[in-house]
């Protein structure tokens, strides 16, 4: 008989994947933006500008 113990090890790795993929677009999605803008290619007022900081930010 499975317990809610091992049912819930058994979806453990599935939720590190996913949490470790999200927290890596957080980062990767806030530092993009800020070098976008430090090399002048995005205005801050643009639309991609504030949707990468705003999902870098949420995730």
């Amino acid at each position: 008989m499975i317990n809610s113990t091992q049912a819930d090890n058994k979806n453990q790795p599935i939720y590190n994947w996913v949490t470790e993929t999200l927290g890596w677009y957080g980062v990767v999605a806030v530092v993009l933006a800020y070098a976008l803008l430090s090399f002048k290619i995005l205005n801050s007022d643009s639309l991609l500008f504030q949707g990468l900081n705003l999902t870098g930010a949420i995730v």
